[in-house]
């Protein structure tokens, strides 16, 4: 029998391997012990900081000691769903209560229902401040939020318990609360995270709503564009609690969440926050539900399943049957309105608003450092695009028949003022100059200036030029129409912004009939509404979709509805906002048309955007003809 030979070489090979692999396991073994794994808490028990899920997952607690009083585990053929109930121990917590739900054995095919692309809520429904915060839906993480009014919690649990399966398997003692003489009405905020084919969370969050108004009376002040500054600070923690939460539960980072600060209970009426009762309808503290809520909500659309199984969620939230039904109850019930909260002093309503707008400059400033984190800052500082060409830059004098107008406004007197935008005019006139353009540049003009300024302008375009006009400021969509704020725009209603605000199809119209061979106007005004803050329902987010003539194109900082980034984080240390510094850059490259150098734009600002979580696609409408180069 032949022996099996080993050279001495192969015999060392196999011994370092073998310590390798012992190497690995050792190692990987440490990294398993040194990684705290917290198991889930038993009912009974208190937590705070970050609620544990057993498998090194957890979910961000808003702030405060909680109560674990339930942890039913429901199990289906294709997965298990934990869930755990928790109580505020503080009777006066802005949230009472919260219910968190994860499926860590998913094996089902394809994607679940997603709540944000259900399409719009159905006829009847109270749902609202629906956002996706930037997914999409073939997405591999899936994100949502919506949010329901609930006029009597105490009601709403024995409707809810007897009309639901999922509340009903649940059972109305889970939710039952020490303090429930103290919580009535409450905002149902439900934010769902979903990996693909992975892991779900689900939590849903029991909000006070601000001091001085119902569940009711809060939405329709949002869905009217007049929530003021707590419906900014609402969307603005609910963006916070859905990164701190996909950290915690899928990054396995626990993350702390930042406080709603704002003020809860009957309080005073404030001006950002009046109270407006409707008849046969109560304020904070009655059981009475708002019109907003009106008894027609409750009833599902035909067919409308609403003993779905806990599996699916997402689909069509266990809350919305159960809260409109309570609504139609209480609205049978109630027959005496309670009195109205005295009003506030002018001092304490400025001093309180003052305090809100601090704890909302800090959440954007938490916000923009969790997004960041998500993404792991990998498009904070992205290096600028190569060029095209290979020749490089060289300023050119003017050519008579290169011509720009160049505004920019940030100093607004009566709306909130702007950081950037001043900057980008300064930078986009510097740069249309090295490329060949005779720039008029206006900084902080007010109404009777920047009509001026317009007129003057068009009297010196001639036929055959090649026009460029650039703002940077305030912009508000009225109906189908787009308007440019001057600095001194007051606006106390709508009709006085179509006076005194400039329609941008005048600009468009004025360049049209002055004959201009080539004519772009670049608008960044992608910006909030600047009128929500004041507690005004004038015009919406972002600016509509327009027309542009022949010869002429259109450019928007972001699409319809989305909001154009001035940094992309905290670190970010750029003197321009993010669509203008990439035109900028894109617009010194040598030999690249313009609808080439737009496009180029385009794809950048998204790509920049969504780095950092957000959703930004500038908008282009090209009628032009022909070819025409910033940089020939």
């Amino acid at each position: 029998m032949n022996a099996l030979y080993l050279s001495p070489a192969s015999c060392r090979l196999r011994l370092l391997a073998r310590r390798w692999a012992a190497l690995m396991l050792l190692a990987c073994l440490f990294a398993l012990a040194a990684r705290p794994v917290l198991s889930q808490p038993a009912v009974g028990s208190t937590v705070r900081g970050a609620l544990a899920l057993g498998w090194g997952a957890s979910v961000p607690l808003p702030e405060g000691d909680w109560r674990v009083a339930a942890t039913p585990v429901f199990t289906q053929p294709n997965m298990k769903y934990e869930v755990i109930v928790l109580h505020h121990l503080r009777d006066d917590a802005p949230i009472p209560l919260l219910v968190v739900r994860h499926i860590r054995d998913n094996r089902t095919s394809g994607w679940p229902p997603l709540p944000c692309d259900a399409g719009p809520a159905r006829e009847g429904s109270t749902e609202f401040m629906r956002s996706s915060h930037g997914s999409g839906s073939n997405d591999v993480v899936n994100r949502c939020s919506r949010v329901w009014p609930i006029g009597n919690l105490a009601q709403w649990r024995t409707g809810a318990a007897s009309s639901e399966r999922w509340w009903s398997d649940l059972g109305s003692s889970a939710l039952a609360m020490e303090s429930s003489a103290n919580v009535t009405g409450v905002l149902l905020v439900q934010m769902s995270l979903q990996e693909h084919l992975k892991r779900r969370v689900y939590v849903e969050a029991f909000v006070r709503p601000p001091q001085g108004r119902t569940p009711a009376q809060f939405r329709e002040a949002v869905v009217s564009g007049g929530g003021g500054v707590e419906a900014e600070m609402f969307s603005t923690w609910t963006a916070v609690y859905m990164a701190s939460m996909q950290l915690s539960f899928l990054n396995l980072t626990p993350r702390p969440i930042i406080a709603l600060g704002w003020a809860t209970g009957p309080g005073t009426a404030t001006a950002a926050a009046p109270v407006r009762p409707a008849a046969g309808q109560a304020v904070a503290g009655s059981a009475a539900p708002t019109a907003a809520s009106a008894p027609a909500a409750a009833k599902p659309s035909p067919g409308a399943a609403v003993t779905a199984a806990p599996a699916a969620p997402a689909a069509t939230p266990p809350t919305v049957a159960a809260a409109s039904a309570t609504v139609a109850t209480t609205a049978t019930t109630a027959t005496t309105p309670a009195p109205a909260a005295p009003v506030a002093s002018s001092a304490a309503i400025e001093q309180q608003n003052r305090d809100l707008q601090a704890q909302l400059d800090q959440m954007r400033k938490t916000l923009a450092q969790l997004q960041a984190t998500v993404e792991k800052g990998a498009a904070q500082k992205a290096p600028a695009p190569q060029a095209e060409a290979s020749r490089p830059f060289v300023p050119r004098p003017p050519a008579p028949h290169r011509k720009a107008l160049v505004i920019g406004n940030d100093r607004y007197l009566h709306v909130a003022p702007l950081v950037n935008a001043v900057a980008d005019a300064e930078s986009m006139a510097r740069t249309l100059q090295a490329v060949g353009f005779t720039v008029t540049r206006h900084i902080n003009l007010d109404e009777k200036q920047f009509k001026q300024a317009l007129r003057d302008f068009r009297m010196r375009v001639q036929g055959g030029d090649e026009v460029i006009v650039f703002f940077a400021g305030h912009g508000v969509q009225l109906g189908a129409a787009n308007y440019l704020l001057p600095t001194d725009i007051r606006a106390d209603h709508e009709e006085q912004v179509k006076d005194e605000a400039i329609p941008l199809q005048r600009i468009l119209d004025d360049l049209n009939d002055r004959k201009a061979k080539f004519a772009l106007a670049v608008i960044d005004a992608c910006r909030d509404n600047p009128f929500q803050s004041k507690g005004r329902s004038i015009g919406g987010r972002g600016l509509a979709p327009t027309s542009a003539a022949t010869g002429q194109m259109v450019m928007y900082s972001a699409g319809a509805g989305q909001q154009a980034l001035d940094r992309l984080g905290p670190n970010d240390t750029e003197r321009n906002g993010l669509f203008t510094r990439v035109l900028l850059r894109e617009m010194t490259v040598p030999g690249q048309s313009v609808d080439r150098v737009l496009r180029n734009v385009r794809n950048e600002v998204v790509k920049l955007a969504r780095g950092v979580g957000h959703e930004q696609t500038p908008a282009l409408y090209d009628q032009a003809i022909g070819e025409f180069f910033f940089a020939p």
